[in-house]
Protein backbone atom coordinates (compact mmCIF):
# COMPACT_ATOMS: atom_id res chain seq x y z
CA UNK A 1 0.00 0.00 0.00
CA UNK A 2 1.29 3.36 -0.76
CA UNK A 3 0.74 5.83 1.71
CA UNK A 4 0.39 8.82 -0.66
CA UNK A 5 -2.44 6.89 -2.15
CA UNK A 6 -3.90 5.60 1.16
CA UNK A 7 -7.48 7.32 2.85
CA UNK A 8 -7.48 9.53 5.69
CA UNK A 9 -9.03 8.42 8.97
CA UNK A 10 -10.74 11.97 9.79
CA UNK A 11 -10.94 11.03 13.74
CA UNK A 12 -7.17 9.54 13.76
CA UNK A 13 -6.16 12.61 11.92
CA UNK A 14 -7.90 14.89 14.01
CA UNK A 15 -7.13 13.36 17.09
CA UNK A 16 -3.49 13.14 16.46
CA UNK A 17 -3.04 16.64 15.31
CA UNK A 18 -4.49 17.80 18.76
CA UNK A 19 -2.27 15.36 20.94
CA UNK A 20 0.70 15.82 19.35
CA UNK A 21 0.87 19.30 17.60
CA UNK A 22 4.29 19.75 17.54
CA UNK A 23 5.22 15.96 16.27
CA UNK A 24 2.37 16.65 13.46
CA UNK A 25 3.85 19.62 11.89
CA UNK A 26 7.26 18.42 12.05
CA UNK A 27 5.63 14.96 10.10
CA UNK A 28 3.56 17.72 7.68
CA UNK A 29 7.07 19.17 6.90
CA UNK A 30 8.74 15.83 6.54
CA UNK A 31 6.29 14.14 4.37
CA UNK A 32 6.15 17.80 2.27
CA UNK A 33 9.90 17.50 1.62
CA UNK A 34 9.72 13.89 0.63
CA UNK A 35 7.23 14.78 -2.47
CA UNK A 36 9.72 17.51 -3.39
CA UNK A 37 7.80 20.78 -2.26
CA UNK A 38 9.97 21.43 0.33
CA UNK A 39 13.96 21.91 0.46
CA UNK A 40 14.18 18.35 1.99
CA UNK A 41 14.67 15.32 -0.41
CA UNK A 42 14.60 16.11 -3.67
CA UNK A 43 16.98 16.26 -6.80
CA UNK A 44 19.44 18.99 -4.99
CA UNK A 45 19.63 16.43 -1.84
CA UNK A 46 20.12 13.22 -1.46
CA UNK A 47 19.64 10.48 1.85
CA UNK A 48 22.92 9.11 2.23
CA UNK A 49 23.90 5.45 3.62
CA UNK A 50 27.53 5.68 5.19
CA UNK A 51 29.09 2.38 4.40
CA UNK A 52 31.34 2.09 1.50
CA UNK A 53 32.15 3.46 -1.93
CA UNK A 54 30.30 1.97 -5.21
CA UNK A 55 31.40 2.77 -8.84
CA UNK A 56 28.37 3.81 -11.48
CA UNK A 57 27.38 0.80 -12.83
CA UNK A 58 28.26 -1.53 -10.21
CA UNK A 59 25.32 -3.83 -8.65
CA UNK A 60 25.51 -4.48 -4.52
CA UNK A 61 23.46 -6.31 -2.49
CA UNK A 62 22.44 -4.67 0.80
CA UNK A 63 20.66 -5.46 4.03
CA UNK A 64 19.20 -2.52 5.34
CA UNK A 65 18.83 -3.33 9.32
CA UNK A 66 19.44 -0.30 11.01
CA UNK A 67 15.92 1.37 11.84
CA UNK A 68 17.27 4.99 10.54
CA UNK A 69 18.51 3.19 7.42
CA UNK A 70 14.74 0.97 7.20
CA UNK A 71 13.40 4.62 7.38
CA UNK A 72 15.27 5.99 4.73
CA UNK A 73 14.82 3.06 2.56
CA UNK A 74 10.75 3.39 3.24
CA UNK A 75 11.24 6.85 2.34
CA UNK A 76 13.30 6.21 -1.08
CA UNK A 77 10.98 3.55 -2.31
CA UNK A 78 7.94 5.99 -1.88
CA UNK A 79 10.24 8.88 -3.65
CA UNK A 80 12.37 8.22 -6.85
CA UNK A 81 14.09 4.84 -5.35
CA UNK A 82 17.67 7.07 -5.37
CA UNK A 83 19.69 7.52 -2.42
CA UNK A 84 23.67 8.15 -2.10
CA UNK A 85 26.35 5.89 -1.12
CA UNK A 86 29.23 6.92 0.79
CA UNK A 87 32.33 6.04 2.39
CA UNK A 88 34.77 7.43 5.12
CA UNK A 89 38.47 8.09 5.30
CA UNK A 90 41.03 6.64 7.50
CA UNK A 91 40.11 10.00 9.65
CA UNK A 92 36.43 9.36 10.11
CA UNK A 93 35.53 11.96 8.00
CA UNK A 94 32.61 11.65 4.81
CA UNK A 95 34.38 10.78 1.53
CA UNK A 96 34.02 14.10 -0.64
CA UNK A 97 32.05 12.22 -3.27
CA UNK A 98 29.13 10.05 -2.88
CA UNK A 99 28.05 7.75 -5.66
CA UNK A 100 23.93 7.91 -6.48
CA UNK A 101 22.47 4.89 -6.24
CA UNK A 102 19.06 3.40 -7.90
CA UNK A 103 16.77 0.39 -6.02
CA UNK A 104 16.11 -2.15 -8.67
CA UNK A 105 14.95 -4.56 -6.00
CA UNK A 106 13.85 -3.90 -2.40
CA UNK A 107 12.59 -7.30 -0.57
CA UNK A 108 10.79 -6.05 2.82
CA UNK A 109 11.70 -8.97 5.18
CA UNK A 110 9.11 -9.81 8.23
CA UNK A 111 11.23 -8.70 10.75
CA UNK A 112 11.47 -4.86 9.50
CA UNK A 113 14.55 -5.42 7.07
CA UNK A 114 15.38 -5.01 3.64
CA UNK A 115 17.59 -6.92 1.10
CA UNK A 116 17.90 -4.25 -1.51
CA UNK A 117 19.37 -4.92 -5.13
CA UNK A 118 20.97 -1.05 -6.06
CA UNK A 119 23.17 -0.44 -9.07
CA UNK A 120 25.28 2.72 -9.16
CA UNK A 121 23.88 5.56 -11.23
CA UNK A 122 26.39 8.90 -10.95
CA UNK A 123 28.88 10.31 -9.12
CA UNK A 124 28.15 12.99 -7.00
CA UNK A 125 30.04 15.64 -5.26
CA UNK A 126 28.82 16.30 -1.06
CA UNK A 127 29.26 19.79 -0.60
CA UNK A 128 27.12 19.99 2.47
CA UNK A 129 25.97 17.33 5.09
CA UNK A 130 23.11 17.62 7.08
CA UNK A 131 21.81 15.73 9.67
CA UNK A 132 18.62 14.83 9.85
CA UNK A 133 17.33 14.54 13.15
CA UNK A 134 13.03 13.94 12.10
CA UNK A 135 11.39 11.44 14.41
CA UNK A 136 14.49 10.63 15.98
CA UNK A 137 15.68 9.23 12.47
CA UNK A 138 19.44 10.17 12.31
CA UNK A 139 20.70 9.60 8.74
CA UNK A 140 22.52 11.90 6.65
CA UNK A 141 21.89 14.40 3.37
CA UNK A 142 24.01 15.90 1.04
CA UNK A 143 23.44 18.67 -1.38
Amino acid sequence: MNPATASVSTVLQCLVKKQFPAEYAERCKEEAASTGQHSGHNRASLPLFVMDIVFPGQKIYINIFEPRYRLMVRRCMNADRRFGMVGKVASGDLMERATELEILECEPLPDGRFYLEVVGVRVADVKKVILTLILAARYLFCE
